[in-house]
């Protein structure tokens, strides 16, 4: 026989065979642990615990990990890595990986087994909006963005919205200088740069001009074109990657076009408007609603003459528009836009019980992911005095999130149009509000609604520089990271961010645990009393901590 061919199989032999006993002798260990999107999709973003260093000769930790009060947790899929050989098991049923669902109400114990077998006990926690911080970012000085001279800054309107594609913020603005004419820059993570050319548009009037951004994430503005053949009628631009080109005619409403909105619904773009000339198409301060699904545009009044603002919102699926009725000025209608160009009235004449107005100059709309509508709004039912109300439209009935006024301290006075308030949506359909406080120089506050908390602040963001403040603007990523802009007295944009803070300094409110006593035999599956032999006694205290002994019966 063949000596060195001997010794080379020997060899391999003892190094399979070393590689093996490696394998199976690997302590157990949960090297990594989180729940991802991509495994739950009730989840906005990927929540990944931090998984403490293995100590010799310790069999149980306990990790927790913050999520969202609204967050289901009766079914989410666990993504974990362990030693080479461990095995996993919850309730002595196997677990894998991406795959395996299980209810995390209450905590839950990973056995994970290898040469010894240690116990991780996950606990989710409720994530606060306390944990998370205001950075201002970067300040967007229009002048140097276009580089032109005879910039000199913002025109009032500005619109902040944040691309659902690459979760960057966009805003569009006129610049004031010879020309209004609309620029749109977005924030690519270290400065502002400009989306197209700069000052594409036509010449603009005043601050009627609005933006929009498709699920695609094509951005879309809409403007009083003063340079249109219809002057003063409605004109759409769209960027389509590099350059910034007309959507359908310019001009394309025989109006004068005031309070635009678009909305760019899958395949549709949409605009609102009131026309405010005495000749054209349609009667003065109607309510003008626009459709072009790639073949021109077609343009309906859906709701009879207006004496008011006209105001759209969107989800990227369907909108709303807001306007108030000549015949019924105190009160308001609301029209339910698809992508199909059909419009539905939500609600006609419309006025909070016990209030005798309702003051849309202000007010703003939010749409939820699932097309629920929200609407901030002042009315007059407390004392007469106008106070904003923040309602949700459920069960064909609009009724107060939180069941009365937001908790503002408005003055004497009341709220008025000097005051400046917008909500936004986090992922998670928590309604955030920002505004300046008008009567306190115009220094930024937040407030925010938490499930079984109600309204959460007012807190302070920021004193606004020079007492000025305008224009404001709300928005969060599909992360649930918020963004706010705002103009300033010099008429530069100033961008801030909303996210989590450092999590070494981050306090977590306390998840109430209920005392209880349970036992696992040395498989890992639960039962309420020991079984015959040897079992493993977990005891847990009211303050949450957990005591595990041998127990042999």
């Amino acid at each position: 026989m063949n000596t060195d061919l001997l010794k080379k199989a020997v060899v391999a032999l003892v190094a399979m065979f070393a590689f093996a006993v490696s394998a199976v002798a690997q302590n157990a260990q949960l090297l990594s642990f989180g729940f991802y999107q991509a495994d739950n999709a009730g989840l906005s973003k990927d929540y990944v615990a931090t998984v403490p260093t293995a100590t010799a000769g310790v069999t149980s930790y306990n990790i927790e990990i913050a999520m969202p009060a609204t967050t289901d947790l009766t079914a989410l899929v666990a993504r974990f890595t362990v030693n080479d050989a461990n095995t996993v098991t919850v309730d002595g049923v196997a677990q894998t990986s991406g795959v395996t669902k299980n209810d995390f109400t209450d905590p839950v114990d990973y056995m994970v087994r290898g040469s010894n077998n240690v116990r991780y006990t996950i606990t989710v926690v409720e994530e606060s909006a306390s944990s998370k911080v205001w950075t201002e970012l970067a300040i967007l000085d229009p002048t140097a963005l276009t580089g032109d001279a005879t910039v000199t800054g913002a025109y009032s309107g500005v619109v902040m919205k944040v691309n659902p594609k690459d979760n960057q913020p966009y805003v569009a603005f006129g610049v004031r200088g010879a020309d209004n004419k609309l620029t749109v820059a977005k924030f690519d993570g270290a400065a502002w740069t400009a989306v197209g050319a700069p000052s594409f548009t036509p010449k603009v009037s005043s601050s009627y001009y609005f933006m929009d951004i498709a699920l695609d994430g094509t951005p879309y503005v809409a403007y009083n074109d003063q340079e249109a053949a219809n002057k003063g009628g409605m004109s759409v631009m769209k960027y389509n990657g590099t350059a910034w080109e007309n959507v359908g005619e310019a001009g394309y409403t025989n109006t004068t076009a005031q309070y635009v909105g678009v909305a760019a619904l899958e395949g549709t773009v949409l605009t609102s408007h009131q026309q405010n000339g005495k000749t054209g198409d349609f009667e003065r301060r109607s309510m003008v609603v626009s459709f072009n699904k790639g073949a021109g545009w077609n343009s309906s009044a859906p709701a009879p003459a207006l004496v008011g603002v006209v105001a759209i919102a969107d989800n990227g699926k369907v909108a709303y528009v807001y306007g108030r009725n000549a015949s019924a000025p105190n009160a308001c209608h609301i029209y339910k836009l698809d992508a199909d160009g059909q419009s539905a009235k939500i609600v006609e004449n419309y006025m909070p019980e016990g209030a005798q107005n309702i003051y849309l100059n202000g007010a703003e709309m939010a749409v939820a992911d699932d097309g629920t509508l929200y609407l901030l709004a002042s009315d007059d039912a407390s004392d007469g005095v106008y106070k904003m109300r923040f309602q949700v439209w459920k069960d064909d009935k609009f009724s107060s999130v939180g069941g009365d006024v937001l908790p503002i301290d408005f003055g004497a006075k009341g709220y008025v149009r000097q005051w400046i308030l917008k909500p936004a949506l986090s992922p998670d359909g928590t309604p955030y509000i920002v505004y300046n406080k008008y009567d306190e120089n115009n220094d930024l506050y937040m407030l925010y609604y938490e499930n079984g908390k109600g309204w959460v602040g007012p807190t302070k963001i920021m004193d606004a520089p020079e007492g000025t403040a305008s224009d404001l603007n709300l928005a969060f990523d599909a992360k649930g990271v918020g963004y706010l802009t705002f103009t300033d007295k010099a008429n530069k944009i100033h961008l801030l961010q909303y996210a989590d803070a450092d999590p070494a300094k981050v306090v977590r409110p306390a998840k109430t645990v209920t005392e209880k006593t349970e036992f696992f035999d040395l498989s890992g599956k639960r039962y309420s009393a020991p079984a015959k032999g040897l079992s493993i006694e977990r005891k847990i205290g009211a303050d949450g901590s957990v005591t595990t002994k041998k127990v042999l019966k």
